[in-house]
């Protein structure tokens, strides 16, 4: 895992502990926000449990889910890229600080430096719409990555999964995962236990 990676203006150029250089086809932006926050989950659940601050433990289970598709979901992008090592001729002037915007503490923008561009290439606004959620206007690179760490995927898989989340119900301290269950006695939909939907159909039959 790299500790710095340096990224141009739109993330189609990284270069990752200022010796491996990823050259990317097609804007990465998203993708690099995606990473971010998958890191920041990642983080902060694994801060808890070595910190012991696991109470909750069907809300951990939620985090944990949404952390396994996030990953699993990240992993099946697809990103047509070249990568080659940074040449010493490259480094003088290769990646700066001064105009940059940083996501989060080893992931920069607007850090490499792209032939012909401004290095107000951070504050200028343009024309952008956001895959995620659609939403389009002038935006500084400031405002994409303000954005961006904010937007939520509204993919229609996403919301699902997340309706039918693989809640985990805690019961004398252990995890006991749940499912779907449709009733054709009464027509409900239930989130149910193995356990759950025997006890449901038993009371169907008792009051029959």
């Amino acid at each position: 895992m790299c500790k710095e990676v340096a990224a141009n203006s739109t993330c189609t150029d990284l270069v990752c502990d200022m010796w491996l250089r990823f050259t990317i086809k097609e804007s990465a932006e998203e993708l690099v926000h995606k990473a971010v926050k998958i890191r920041k989950l990642w983080s902060e659940m694994v801060t808890d449990v070595l910190n012991h601050k696991v109470s909750d433990a069907r809300d951990f289970a939620k985090r944990q889910a949404r952390l396994q598709r996030s990953i699993s979901r990240f992993l099946r992008s697809e990103v047509q890229y070249s990568l080659r090592v940074v040449r010493s001729t490259e480094l003088n002037g290769l990646v700066r600080y001064d105009h940059a915007v940083k996501l989060d503490d080893s992931i920069t923008l607007n850090a490499v430096q792209e032939s012909g561009s401004s290095e107000m290439e951070g504050y200028l606004k343009r024309n952008w719409t956001c895959k995620l959620c659609g939403v389009s206007g002038l935006f500084s690179l400031q405002d994409k990555s303000d954005h961006l760490a904010k937007c939520q995927d509204e993919d229609e898989e996403d919301v699902k999964d997340e309706k039918k989340v693989v809640a985990m119900e805690t019961r004398g301290g252990r995890s006991i995962p749940t499912k779907e269950y449709h009733c054709e006695q009464c027509g409900e939909v239930f989130q149910f236990t193995n356990v759950e939907i025997l006890r449901h159909m038993r009371e169907h039959t008792a009051n029959s």
